[in-house]
């Protein structure tokens, strides 16, 4: 039993995923308002967007734990509504990663086996090999508790997918750990991942974090889905004021009553001019510029060589430039 699950998770390619025309609504409210996506098997997809935009409805509608109130979800050519979470051929693991606190993390991890009447000895074995794969073989007998937060989380993973899902459903999975550990299990995630060869459906509120996990990122807002694409599509293209601006990095400027999306990167900050320094952070390889000019707010960006060489001071007078060609036109 252990050595087929093993098996089948690192050779078995995953399902797409289809919502058609998805809708959630609770009484009047409507959080997810008829929402068309694919994602193919074998995808990292990130769910982006603020609080109450509709991703994590979007997401329990998925696992089965929020009832769709219209349209259809599609996982290879099933039609999964009325399913129950267990048979969708998905698993879901939560913020709080909701381990047993009395169970050992062996049993954690079986649990789900135990429920489908696998014998002690089978699931132990499966159980213990997905422990392995987490690098936990070593903390089995322990109890949650004992354990810290990143150890946790791949508890909580390794529970996840010893049901041998064709769709990994993550609901905020690294809100919770510090930011050293964050970018440690980002990496983890997307090894995973690759290795096990199925999609993964992260949702998550942070553009960082999604820029650097995904193939496809959905940005979404006010229940739509507001662009979906690619990091560098939605990084380079974006195709709304909203877009621009939550995914970060850019500048909207209004030319002729029409909105554009400047990259910070792409402005060049020279000294007098009509435009003044507000503010400096230093991020390490870079420096943000805070500017107030004739085209309102901006933000510039240079690397911490440019900015040393010729350093600016709030309140510093300075002129601001960019191309044309490097101003992406917005609807």
């Amino acid at each position: 039993m252990g050595n087929r699950v093993i098996a089948n998770l690192t050779t078995k390619p995953g399902e797409k995923l289809e919502l058609v025309r998805v809708t959630k609504r609770y009484g009047s409210i409507v959080a997810v308002d008829g929402i068309d996506l694919t994602v193919p098997g074998g995808t990292y997809c990130c769910i982006l967007g603020p609080s109450g935009c509709g991703k994590t409805s979007t997401l329990r509608m998925i696992a089965g734990h929020e009832a769709i109130s219209d349209g259809e979800i599609v996982v290879g050519a099933s039609v999964v509504n009325g399913l129950p979470p267990a048979r969708r051929g998905t698993a879901m693991m939560f913020q709080n990663y909701a381990l047993f606190p009395h169970m050992s993390c062996l049993d954690n991890v079986a649990f789900a086996l135990k429920m489908r009447g696998i014998a002690k000895d089978a699931r132990h074995e499966a159980a213990g090999q997905m422990l392995g794969m987490m690098e936990l073989a070593d903390y089995a007998e322990r109890l949650p508790a004992h354990l810290s937060g990143g150890q946790q989380q791949r508890v909580a993973l390794a529970r996840a997918l010893i049901t041998e899902p064709q769709l990994l459903l993550l609901d905020e999975p690294l809100s919770a750990l510090d930011p050293f550990l964050r970018i440690g299990m980002r990496a983890e995630l997307k090894r995973l991942q690759r290795t096990l060869g199925i999609s993964f459906l992260h949702v998550t509120h942070s553009q960082e974090e999604a820029m650097a996990l995904a193939d496809l990122v959905v940005v979404m807002n006010e229940g739509r889905i507001a662009q979906a694409g690619s990091p560098r599509e939605l990084y380079n293209a974006p195709t709304s004021e909203f877009v621009a601006r939550f995914i970060g990095g850019h500048n909207v400027i209004r030319l002729h009553d029409k909105p554009y999306a400047l990259r910070s990167d792409r402005i060049t900050v020279t000294p007098q001019g009509e435009s003044e320094v507000r503010s400096v952070e230093f991020l390490g390889n870079s420096v943000k510029i805070g500017l107030v000019s004739p085209h309102g707010a901006l933000t510039a960006t240079q690397s911490d060589s440019a900015f040393f060489s010729a350093p600016l001071n709030p309140g510093d007078a300075v002129g601001v430039s960019w191309r044309q060609d490097d101003l992406h036109p917005l609807a």
